[in-house]
C-alpha cells in the first residue's frame, strides 16, 4: 500500500469518524428541540478542529511507519496518482453540486437556516466520502 493510499484511507476514516459524531450531535439537538443556529456554532468549530487534529496525527504516524520500514519516504506522485486525483475530483464535484442544488430547492420552500446549514455540511461530508472512496477503489484496481 503506497503512502498516498494510506493517506487517503486515513483522511476517509477521519471524515467518517468526525462527521459521524457531528451527525449524532445534531440529531440529539433536533430531538431536544434546540434547532437554533447558535446551538451548532461550537459544534461546527469542534468538528473542524477535531478533523484537523485527527488527519495531522494520522499522517505523522503514517510517515513515521513508512520511514521506519523503508528508510525514507520516497513515494513519488506520478501520472497514475494525478489521473486518480482528477477522476475522484470530478466525482466530488458532481456529488457536491447535486447536494447544493438539493439544498437550494429546500431553501426555496422555506426550510430553516438550521436545516440548510446542516444539509450543506452533510453534503460536503458525503462528497468527500465519495471522492475518497473513488480514490481508494482506483488505487485497488491499479488504474
Amino acid at each position: 500500500m503506497s503512502f498516498w493510499e494510506k493517506s487517503t484511507l486515513a483522511v476517509l476514516a477521519g471524515i467518517v469518524l468526525v462527521y459521524g459524531w457531528y451527525g449524532m450531535q445534531v440529531m440529539a439537538l433536533v430531538s431536544s428541540g434546540d434547532t437554533d443556529l447558535s446551538a451548532i456554532k461550537w459544534l461546527i468549530f469542534v468538528t473542524i478542529v477535531a478533523l484537523i487534529i485527527i488527519v495531522v496525527a494520522a499522517h505523522i504516524v503514517i510517515a513515521i511507519l513508512e520511514k521506519k520500514h523503508f528508510g525514507e519516504i520516497d513515494d513519488g506522485y506520478d501520472e497514475r496518482e494525478q489521473l486518480i486525483e482528477h477522476r475522484s475530483n470530478s466525482t466530488h464535484t458532481y456529488t457536491l453540486s447535486a447536494g447544493v442544488v438539493i439544498t437550494i430547492g429546500f431553501a426555496l420552500y422555506d426550510a430553516s437556516m438550521f436545516t440548510i446549514v446542516n444539509m450543506l455540511v452533510g453534503f460536503h461530508a458525503v462528497a468527500d466520502i465519495v471522492k475518497l472512496s473513488a480514490k481508494l477503489i482506483a488505487y485497488r484496481r491499479g488504474m
